[in-house]
């Protein structure tokens, strides 16, 4: 039987790496299409959801 320990280290690197890669892509998006006011607005209402 396999020892399962959960998310190993290097899976869980490139799980951060995918994060950030996803985060600047759409930081990069609202800004070449000047949405970058309503993409703050939006993550902003966001962290504000359980509030």
């Amino acid at each position: 039987m396999k020892n399962k320990r959960g998310i190993v280290p290097q899976e869980l690197l490139y799980a951060i790496i995918a994060v950030a890669v996803l985060i600047f892509g759409l930081l990069a998006y609202s800004i070449i299409t000047g949405k970058t006011e309503s993409a703050l607005d939006f993550f902003e209402n966001l962290w504000r959801f359980g509030r």
